[in-house]
């Protein structure tokens, strides 16, 4: 049974794959869920269930997808994969998108005491 150096090396960045698709996926979301806030929001007065909810639901997904795609990164990293500028400024990506979602619950944390404390 013999190994192909197409398959080996297929298999070699399956993590800087994984991360690089990770990144996509939420970085768009996440610059969707803005545009959507910024453009379309100011254009109705009042609540709008469906408007929130696409402007949340990125964001959720942001929050869930970006520890997920700094492991992939990180895995990228330690294992040495092809391509070490690819995978340093993936890496530095990944970190600040789970800087941002950490300072995001932070500072819903800090909201959620304000609104509970008067109970």
């Amino acid at each position: 049974m013999m190994i192909d150096s197409d398959e080996i090396k297929h298999q070699t960045n399956v993590y800087l794959k994984r991360s690089v698709d990770t990144f996509k996926i939420y970085s768009r979301l996440f610059l969707f869920s803005i545009l959507v806030s910024i453009l379309v929001k100011p254009l109705f007065k009042g609540p709008h269930i469906l408007l929130d909810s696409l402007i949340t639901l990125p964001i959720l997904i942001v929050i869930f997808l970006a520890p997920l795609g700094l492991f992939y990164s990180y895995k990228s990293y330690k294992n040495k994969e092809d391509n070490s500028k690819l995978r340093f400024r993936y890496l530095i990506w990944h970190l600040l998108f789970s800087t941002i979602i950490v300072f995001l619950i932070v500072v819903m944390m800090f909201d959620l005491v304000k609104i509970l404390k008067p109970l």
